[in-house]
């Protein structure tokens, strides 16, 4: 399933990316993840808890980041098990456009790929709380900024 998102940040592009790279900080900011650790080089590993419809979903992950500051854009590559069965691989490509002195834009591409339980659940209410969980890191990303 592929979900394209657009956000204005109400900050320049590269105070976003200057936040955004310090991955275990940036994560602390999407609701429901915990625990993100560096484990090697562009490595990570974490946890996540949310529910999506009925369904209260507990994962453990590991990704890689592929960082390219020239152009403000990185992908992020992982996979993650669900502790109730099943699991998931996902591709994310994001990229902050300049939008103004004090104003960018992040773009997120996501790839994602549910396998055993998690694979039964409905793409609107998995594409619903995607949009919800952007828009709670954006608000969480500008608060993080203007501190």
């Amino acid at each position: 399933m592929k979900i394209e998102q657009e956000s204005k940040v109400g900050a320049s592009r590269e105070r976003v990316w200057s936040l955004l790279e310090d991955v275990p900080r940036a994560a602390s900011l999407i609701p429901g993840v915990s625990d993100v650790v560096e484990t090697g080089p562009n490595t990570y590993s974490g946890k996540m808890e949310t529910r999506v419809g009925p369904m209260k979903i507990s994962l453990d992950g590991e990704l890689t980041t592929t960082q390219n500051p020239e152009d403000y854009t990185w992908r992020i590559e992982g996979n993650a098990k669900a502790l109730a069965g099943g699991g998931l691989r996902v591709i994310v490509d994001a990229a902050i456009a300049e939008g103004g002195a004090d104003s960018s834009t992040l773009t997120v591409a996501t790839d994602i790929q549910f396998m055993g339980k998690l694979g039964t659940m409905g793409q609107p209410f998995i594409r619903s709380k995607a949009n919800s969980q952007m828009k709670d890191f954006i608000k969480n990303l500008e608060k993080e900024l203007k501190q």
